[in-house]
């Protein structure tokens, strides 16, 4: 089974998806909301199957809430819509700056097989005001401007 993960700096690859079904227990907790400055929309470009847009929606919640949507749509050569896939993650930790949020191990709502479950992850707010997505199991990440 495969699961797209960000590599690098902002290509998109299938990589092998981790079959554990727990995520990783966050460490770090410090209040139980989702701070006001990442519930937006998010997006990004990738290259992936001939280029396409990640987009994360964060909305309001507290641990173990679903507060997370995210999207990808691809584009054939022609220009004509190829896959579309989507998924959701829950709110497992906040770190104590609260400057990063641990999402949970996301599920697919739909979209083609490909579009496997991914793996436990930490949104990161960056100094150039711009979100990191990084995959916990083995640091790979992709960054998304605010909408």
């Amino acid at each position: 089974m495969f699961t797209l993960l960000a590599a690098g700096i902002g290509a998109v690859a299938p990589l092998m998806a981790n079959d554990s079904n727990s995520s990783p227990s966050p460490t770090e907790v410090s209040g139980s909301s989702v701070p006001t400055v990442f519930r937006h929309k998010w997006s990004t470009f990738t290259d992936e199957y001939g280029g396409g847009t990640r987009t994360l929606t964060i909305g309001k919640g507290e641990l173990h809430d679903e507060i997370l949507t995210m999207e990808f749509d691809s584009f054939q050569e022609d220009g004509k819509s190829g896959i579309h896939c989507s998924w959701k993650g829950y709110l497992t930790g906040i770190s104590e700056s609260k400057d990063a949020l641990h999402i949970s191990r996301t599920t697919r709502l739909d979209g083609p097989s490909r579009c496997s479950n991914g793996r436990a992850t930490t949104l990161t707010l960056l100094p150039n005001g711009k979100l990191r997505r990084t995959v916990d199991a083995d640091n790979t990440y992709l960054d998304y401007a605010r909408h």
